[in-house]
């Protein structure tokens, strides 16, 4: 893990740029700001704290764990595990689906894979596998740990006008075939 970090907060492409160019050349500049790992020998301005952030549902595209698969024990192994938990609910499993080769001749496989992973039903297990699997790989293999504290956002919301906010007339049963740790979600407030 890095010692020394920083990140560039900047509202246009030049000053991301500048700002960029400034900290490559050990410069201040008022978008950089700097900061120092937990233990670490930097003289930040902010704090150590690390964050985990996850992306969501457009971000998925076939073989998106391929590289990470295929290097990472920790990651492999945690990948497989969820996998095997949630290719029972679906009717294609997803490993295939996260660690092709993107770069493969096969357009037809690449095609396939890409409309599973445009429904919900398919992006939403495999970014959570994804996500999951990425955790474990920094969390146990890296050792990062991410820093919570009460007001700690834990999960990325819906608007409250969305439809995904409105309650559910009912909630979904649980699947017979789910891990003892599923359970259905309750309804949106």
């Amino acid at each position: 893990v890095f010692d020394h970090r920083a990140t560039l907060i900047a509202a246009d492409r030049d000053t991301f740029l500048q700002a960029l160019q400034a900290l490559a050349a050990g410069e201040p500049h008022p978008a950089v700001i700097h900061s120092s790992a937990p233990g670490g020998t930097g003289t930040g301005e902010a704090a150590g704290k690390t964050a985990f952030i996850c992306s969501g549902q457009g971000t998925q595209r076939p073989g998106m764990a391929h590289g990470l698969y295929h290097t990472h024990p920790v990651f492999a192994a945690a990948l497989n595990d969820i996998c095997t938990h949630l290719d029972p609910h679906l009717d294609h499993p997803l490993l295939p689906l996260l660690t092709q080769d993107p770069n493969t001749q096969d357009t037809t496989t690449l095609e396939e894979a890409a409309a599973l992973l445009q429904q919900t039903r398919y992006a939403q297990p495999a970014l959570f596998a994804f996500q999951v699997a990425l955790h474990r790989l920094l969390t146990d293999g890296y050792h990062i740990t991410p820093t919570t504290t009460p007001d700690t956002p834990s999960a990325k919301s819906p608007p409250p006008t969305s439809p995904a906010s409105s309650p559910s007339p009912t909630p979904p049963p649980s699947s017979p075939n789910a891990p003892p740790s599923c359970k259905p979600c309750p309804p949106a407030p």
